[in-house]
C-alpha cells in the first residue's frame, strides 16, 4: 500500500534544526542582560504554486531581568499571548505594554503585509504546463521549479557612491517524496538524499546576492543559486507540502574583519568561512547522532513497554480468578468451622458411654455374687438349690439388663461417631493448601480418633453366648437335684467366669472410648479456632483480592497508554533523526557545491579585493539590519526567520 501521508515530524525535524541553528538565542550571539530581545518566526502558508495565502506570526520577548512590565511594538492583528497569566494593554503611541509576571513573553498573530521573499512554484508533466489541480494523480514525467524572489532592497554607500543591495537571504528548501510514486529523480541546485524507504531533496539558494555582489566586471564564474529544481517519472502523483526556511542570519553573524578582503585577508576571510560553516556541519552531526541514540533508547524502552503489555494483559482475569478463588476459600473455611463446632458438640456425648462402665460393674458385681454362691454351694451340698439358682436367675438378668443398656447407649454414639465421620471427609474438599501444620495435624488428629472410637465402640458389648451360658446355668440349678448339685455348681462356675471376662472386655473398651472422646473433643475445638483464623485471613484477602481486580483494568489501561505513547515518542523522534540526517546531507552539499564555490571565485580575485569587500560588507549591514517583519521599539535588538510551507497536492 502506497504510503502517502505527510511526512510532518521529518520536516519538522529539519525546520527546528534550522531555527536553532540560525536562531539569535543560541550561544553564538551575545546580548546585554538588561536588554529586551525580541525573536520572530514568520508562517508563511501559500497554495501549491507558491501565492501566499496566509502569513503568522510568532514573537518571544526575552526578559533576563525578570521585569514586571515590557514595552513593545507589533502591527500584528488578533494578538494572543501563549501564557494566559499574561496580558497586554495598547498605548496611545500604538506602542504595546506586557505584563509579564517576570516571566518572557511569548505571543503570535495575523499579518497583511507580503513577506520580503516570493516564491513561485510551476510545473510541466510530459513537456506541457499543468496546473497543480490537473497533477493529483497524473503519471508521467515531471518537472518542478522553485523559483525564490528576493523584494528586500537597501541603499548602501559602496565605493563613495550609493547603490542598491538585496538583503542576503539564505533560502533552504526541503521536499519529501514518495518512493513508490517518485522514481528516477535529478536535482538542480539540491541534493537528493535517500530516507530510509523515501526520497528527501534538498536545496539552497541566496536569491539577488550575485546581482549585489556585481561580479558580472570580475571575470569571475561564480553562479549562485536562486532556484531549485527536481525532475522525475511520477507515477499517480500526490506531493507533500514542501517546507522553506528563509533568514538573512548567516551574513549577519559575520564580523567586519572576516569581511575585509586584500592580498593578505582573504585567506582569513575564507578561512573564516570554511570554519562558520565546519561548524554548521559539525553542529548537525552531532545533532543528528544525538536525536538518533535518543530514538534508539526510545525505542528500547517501547519494546519493553510491549512486552510488558502482553504480560500483563491477563492481570484482570488473574486477579478476578484469585478473587474469586479466596471467596470460595473463605466460604469453604466457614463451612468448616461450622462443622467443627457440631464435631465439637457431638463428640462431648462419646463422653456419655463412660455411663455404661457403671452398669458393667453392677453386672461383675453380681456375677461375683453368683460365682460366690456356686462356690458355696459346692464346699456345703447342704445350701439349697433354690438360693443358688436364685443368685444365677439375678447374675442373668444383670448382665441382659447390662447389655440392652449397652445397646441402647451405642446407637446414639454411634449415629454421633458416622456424622462426625462424614462431616470429616467432608473437609477433605477443602483446599488446605493455605492451611498452617497446626490445623493440618489437628484434622489428622479428629478423624483418626473417630476411626479408634469407632473401633473401640463396636468392641463394647456382651455376647450373646455368655446370657445364654448364664441361662442354661440357671437351668440347670432349678432342674438338678441334690445329687447333680457338684457338676451344675462347676458349670455354672464354668459360665459365670466366661461372663465376668466379657465383662472386663467390655469395661476397658468403654475407659478407651471415653479417653478417646475427651481427646477427640479437645482436637476438633482447637481445629475449630483454627480454622475461625483461617475463614478470617481468607476473607481479608478475599477483600483485598476484590479491590486489586476492581483497580486491574485501570493499571492495564495506564500501561497502554504509557506503550503508545513511548510508540508515538520513538516514531517522532526517528522521523526527526531522519531530518535532522538529511539536514546534515543538505548542508554538506550546501557548503561543497556553494560556499566553496563562493571561496573559489574570491580566491580566483585579482586587484579588485576592496571593492568586493565593500559589498559584503554592505550585504552584512543590510542582513543585521533586517531584524524584524512584525515590527519592534527603537534600540530594541531583534531577528527574524520565515517558514514557508506549500499546498498539498492529491
Amino acid at each position: 500500500m502506497r504510503n502517502t501521508r505527510p511526512s510532518w515530524c521529518r520536516i519538522g525535524g529539519v525546520l527546528v534544526a534550522v531555527a536553532l541553528a540560525t536562531s539569535p538565542l543560541s550561544p553564538t550571539f551575545a546580548y546585554a542582560a538588561s536588554k529586551v530581545m525580541k525573536s520572530e518566526t514568520v508562517h508563511v502558508q501559500t497554495n501549491a504554486e507558491g501565492a501566499v495565502s496566509s502569513v503568522t506570526v510568532e514573537d518571544l520577548l526575552s526578559n533576563d531581568d525578570k521585569a514586571d512590565r515590557i514595552d513593545d511594538r507589533s502591527n500584528l492583528t488578533g494578538i494572543s499571548a501563549t501564557d494566559e497569566d499574561q496580558s497586554f494593554k495598547v498605548n496611545g503611541d500604538g506602542t504595546l505594554t506586557w505584563t509579564t509576571n517576570g516571566k518572557q513573553v511569548g505571543y503570535k498573530g495575523t499579518s497583511s503585509q507580503q513577506p520580503p521573499v516570493s516564491v513561485r512554484v510551476s510545473y510541466t508533466l510530459d513537456g506541457t504546463p499543468a496546473k497543480p489541480s490537473e497533477l493529483a494523480g497524473a503519471s508521467g514525467h515531471l518537472v518542478m521549479r522553485i523559483d525564490y524572489q528576493n523584494d528586500s532592497v537597501a541603499t548602501k554607500t559602496i565605493e563613495g557612491s550609493q547603490r542598491e543591495v538585496k538583503t542576503p537571504f539564505l533560502c533552504m528548501t526541503v521536499a519529501m517524496l514518495d518512493s513508490d510514486i517518485f522514481s528516477n529523480v535529478a536535482v538542480t541546485n539540491g541534493k537528493l538524499i535517500d530516507d530510509k524507504g523515501g526520497l528527501a531533496v534538498v536545496g539552497m539558494a541566496m536569491p539577488g546576492l550575485q546581482q549585489s555582489l556585481d561580479l558580472s566586471d570580475e571575470d569571475i564564474d561564480l553562479d549562485i543559486p536562486e532556484y531549485l529544481q527536481i525532475e522525475a517519472d511520477v507515477t499517480e502523483l500526490a506531493l507533500d507540502p514542501i517546507y522553506a526556511v528563509v533568514t538573512p542570519e548567516l551574513f549577519g553573524d559575520l564580523s567586519s574583519d572576516d569581511l575585509k578582503f586584500g592580498p593578505d585577508e582573504l585567506g582569513e576571510g575564507t578561512d573564516a568561512l570554511t570554519d562558520a560553516m565546519n561548524q554548521l556541519i559539525d553542529g548537525a552531526s552531532l545533532l543528528d547522532t544525538t536525536v538518533h541514540q535518543i530514538a534508539d533508547g526510545s525505542g528500547k524502552v517501547g519494546a519493553g513497554i510491549a512486552e510488558f503489555k502482553e504480560k500483563i494483559a491477563a492481570l484482570p482475569s488473574g486477579m478476578q480468578a484469585l478473587a474469586t478463588g479466596a471467596t470460595e476459600l473463605r466460604d469453604a473455611l466457614g463451612q468448616a468451622k461450622s462443622t467443627a463446632d457440631m464435631l465439637a458438640q457431638a463428640s462431648a456425648g462419646l463422653a456419655g458411654i463412660d455411663s455404661a462402665a457403671v452398669g458393667i460393674d453392677g453386672a461383675k458385681g453380681a456375677l461375683g455374687t453368683a460365682d460366690g454362691a456356686v462356690t458355696a454351694l459346692q464346699s456345703a451340698a447342704e445350701t439349697t438349690l433354690s438360693d443358688a439358682a436364685s443368685a444365677a436367675r439375678s447374675a442373668r438378668d444383670a448382665a441382659t439388663s447390662t447389655r440392652d443398656g449397652l445397646e441402647t447407649s451405642k446407637e446414639p454414639v454411634a449415629t454421633e461417631l458416622a456424622e462426625v465421620s462424614d462431616a470429616l471427609k467432608a473437609l477433605d474438599a477443602v483446599d488446605t493448601s493455605t492451611w498452617t501444620e497446626e490445623q493440618k495435624a489437628a484434622l489428622a488428629t479428629a478423624k483418626e480418633s473417630v476411626a479408634q472410637a469407632q473401633e473401640q465402640l463396636a468392641g463394647i458389648a456382651i455376647a450373646q453366648e455368655s446370657l445364654d451360658a448364664l441361662s442354661t446355668a440357671t437351668t440347670a440349678l432349678e432342674n438338678a437335684g441334690t445329687g447333680s448339685v457338684g457338676t451344675a455348681a462347676q458349670d455354672a462356675h464354668d459360665r459365670i467366669g466366661e461372663a465376668a471376662a466379657a465383662l472386663d472386655t467390655s469395661s476397658q473398651a468403654i475407659s478407651g472410648a471415653a479417653g478417646t472422646a475427651e481427646q477427640l473433643s479437645g482436637g476438633l475445638k482447637a481445629l475449630s479456632t483454627g480454622l475461625s483464623g483461617a475463614a478470617g485471613g481468607a476473607g481479608a484477602l478475599a477483600d483485598g483480592l476484590g479491590g486489586l481486580s476492581a483497580t486491574a483494568p485501570q493499571v492495564v489501561e495506564g500501561v497502554n497508554a504509557l506503550g503508545d505513547g513511548v510508540g508515538q515518542l520513538t516514531s517522532a523522534l526517528q522521523a526527526t533523526g531522519e531530518g535532522t540526517s538529511a539536514l546534515h546531507d543538505g548542508l554538506t552539499a550546501f557548503n561543497d557545491e556553494g560556499i566553496n564555490k563562493v571561496i573559489d571565485g574570491l580566491n580566483e580575485l585579482d586587484d579588485s579585493f576592496a571593492g568586493i569587500s565593500d559589498r559584503l560588507e554592505a550585504l552584512r549591514d543590510t542582513a543585521s539590519e533586517y531584524d524584524t517583519f512584525s515590527g519592534k521599539l527603537d534600540g530594541q535588538s531583534g531577528s527574524v526567520r520565515f517558514i514557508y510551507k506549500t499546498e498539498r497536492i492529491g
